[in-house]
């Protein structure tokens, strides 16, 4: 019996594709940039290749990664994708959650949040940093499993999507 763990990251927001009328807004959900991670070997930069992904049509959107109860989903997360060096997706905010509620209020206000992808992985590849000699791990086959707002991020490249941003 295979048991896969949950891996997290985190990205910073800036909520200017928010539609309250839709309750949606645009996320970069990774870009693939390195993280800093441990693990029985030491520290090491973990990066997700986000190329030739079999994307879910639709992951929960949750408050922090807590997983524990309804009460946590403020949403979901739909037409996950990889648009050139991003992995984008649709956030659509529940109407029937309080938390869900504030959120919205908050994004109207121009409040901004992190963004977290919790995932899975099926593959890795390992090799060095040319530059730097560093242990870097990628995840060449991954799949999400939830998107979370967070209060702060890891993948400083990632945010919900600007207006004004190509497409």
């Amino acid at each position: 019996m295979t048991i896969l763990s949950v891996i997290t990251r985190r990205a910073p927001t800036s909520p200017t594709t928010w539609n309250p009328e839709t309750r949606t807004f645009e996320v970069v959900f990774s870009t693939g940039s390195g993280v800093e991670r441990r693990d029985a070997r030491g520290a090491y930069i973990e990066r997700l290749d986000i190329r030739n992904q079999d994307w879910p049509e639709q992951v929960p959107l949750l408050d922090g990664h807590r997983r524990e109860s309804l009460d946590n989903v403020l949403g979901s997360v739909v037409q996950l994708r990889t648009v050139g060096v991003e992995a984008r997706a649709t956030v659509r905010l529940s109407r029937h959650s309080p938390l869900a509620d504030r959120l919205a209020a908050e994004l109207s206000d121009g409040a901004n949040f992190g963004v977290s992808v919790g995932y899975t992985v099926e593959a890795w590849s390992e090799g060095n940093d040319p530059d730097t000699g560093r242990r870097v791990k990628t995840a060449t086959r991954w799949t999400p499993v939830e998107v979370s707002i967070v209060p702060i991020p890891a993948d400083r490249s990632a945010s919900i999507r600007g207006s004004t941003m190509p497409t």
